[in-house]
């Protein structure tokens, strides 16, 4: 660092214009973010996360969409949308063939509104304070869910009904693990990027609160996928160390370290209190989640259902089962290959193949893989040259990228791409990872289309 200069002179991006927040962006971004909230008052496990986010981001589309005095709407087309498009296109034109057609209109839905939020966020994100107040935004969310779930493990409070505790307003701790690993590298990035010591202060504390949380779901895939997070963090600090903000970056990522210290330490206590030993508990947590009886034993479980869930994608191709149908039809291969006795469920009750790639795969065929190759490669293509662009920047693309990555290793284990909140939340991150060099093509709605197509969101939502 040269003499002198302070961390805010290092720090600083793009020139900023005033935000104006009437706008469906932050109309988007406030339903992703209330979604936790909302789900805690009425407690019905994953419904109220799908109903809200799928009727009001339709409602935001249609505020989008509707024709004004001002310039038509204009759709914004990268690699990334056109994926997006494809699987919701597929899950829609799957309700032709499916078997059960309401399961298939429910995923319909459900990507729907994915898309709606993706295209959104990423057509009005303009300005780098924009990309800032949107990862605050959903930090604080962080902050409500894990905050709530520190207290229900340390106190057993039942405010919120759970299945499997803590599960903060999810239902379920694993649930509720698919909104932390999304959010928490989001956190880390707010605190290497803030200029101010409160802002490190508040977002470290956010930090520290939501890595405790998810030490106390014992969810092993959020754990592995932690693990990779932190690889990922160490990789940045390697990538910026020639530059002069590798040096704030390698400082600050320390103090991250100390973090995850205390976050250890309040992962230790537990409803019995506080007066059971620390390292008797921080002992009993990691007996539950070590590598020989928990992400080996956890593939090793599972690994009939992947085999043979990879039979129904061979016999559905090309064009799949249909949108959410992967539990009608698993019954009839669940010993296709291996012989199935799936954890906790008899083969008949099956809900997911425990791996979204496969389910996506089997449901939508090669629209499925074709339309997630389209996410990352668009994702890959516009991380490249972070060293060329202002570290604040480069460091709120890394935070939401990383928080992908996580998403990415949760999806080989478990289901977070089921989830109308967890897919809306990894949409946002998305669209603020490829927020500052936009690679498409703009087409400006006509009037007329843009009106019909607000009222039909609506109609069919």
């Amino acid at each position: 660092m040269e003499r002198g200069r302070s961390d805010k002179q290092e720090l600083d991006g793009l020139p900023q214009r005033k935000v104006s927040f009437v706008s469906p962006l932050w109309a988007a971004v406030l339903l992703v973010a209330l979604s936790p909230v909302v789900a805690g008052a009425f407690p019905i496990f994953g419904y109220v996360h799908n109903a809200w986010l799928q009727v009001g981001m339709a409602g935001v589309a249609a505020w989008a969409l509707w024709p004004s005095r001002q310039a038509p709407p204009t759709l914004f087309l990268t690699p990334a949308s056109i994926g997006l498009f494809a699987i919701a296109g597929a899950a829609y034109f799957s309700t032709l063939w499916a078997t059960n057609t309401f399961l298939a209109a429910m995923a319909a839905l459900h990507w729907q509104t994915v898309l709606i939020c993706f295209l959104v966020v990423h057509s009005q994100l303009k300005e780098e304070r924009e990309a800032r107040i949107l990862l605050g935004v959903l930090a604080l969310s962080l902050l409500f869910v894990a905050g709530l779930g520190v207290i229900q493990a340390l106190f057993a409070v039942d405010w919120v009904p759970q299945i499997s505790r803590p599960a903060s307003t999810f239902g379920n701790a694993n649930m509720a693990a698919h909104f932390l690993v999304l959010l928490w590298p989001v956190a880390l990035g707010l605190v290497l990027a803030s200029t101010s010591w409160r802002g490190r202060g508040f977002f470290g504390f956010v930090l520290l609160v939501s890595l405790g949380y998810l030490l106390q779901t014992q969810t092993r895939a959020a754990l592995l996928a932690s693990l990779v997070m932190v690889l990922a963090w160490l990789w940045a600090a390697v990538y910026f160390r020639k530059t002069r903000e590798g040096k704030v970056l390698a400082r600050r990522l320390l103090g991250a370290g100390f973090a995850l210290v205390l976050a250890f330490s309040l992962a230790a206590l537990s409803i019995e209190g506080f007066g059971e030993r620390l390292y008797d508990s921080i002992g009993k947590k990691i007996e539950r989640i070590e590598l020989s009886d928990g992400i080996a034993g956890m593939a090793k479980g599972r690994a009939p259902m992947f085999v043979n869930t990879a039979s129904m994608v061979a016999a559905s191709m090309p064009f799949g089962v249909g949108g959410g149908n992967w539990p009608v039809h698993y019954p009839a291969y669940q010993n296709a290959v291996l012989l199935d006795k799936p954890h906790g469920e008899t083969n008949a009750s099956a809900r997911s193949p425990h791996n979204d790639i496969l389910q996506l795969t089997a449901e939508y065929g090669v629209f499925g893989i074709l339309g997630l190759g389209l996410v990352g490669a668009s994702l890959l293509s516009a991380l490249r040259g972070l060293r060329s662009r202002p570290f604040s920047v480069a460091i709120l693309q890394i935070s939401a990228a990383i928080g992908l990555l996580g998403l990415l290793v949760n999806m080989q284990f478990s289901f977070p791409l089921q989830r109308t909140i967890a897919s809306c939340t990894a949409a946002c991150l998305l669209a603020v990872a490829l927020w500052p060099e936009p690679q498409g093509w703009a087409f400006s709605v006509p009037r007329k289309l843009a009106g019909f197509g607000s009222v039909l969101l609506m109609v069919l939502t």
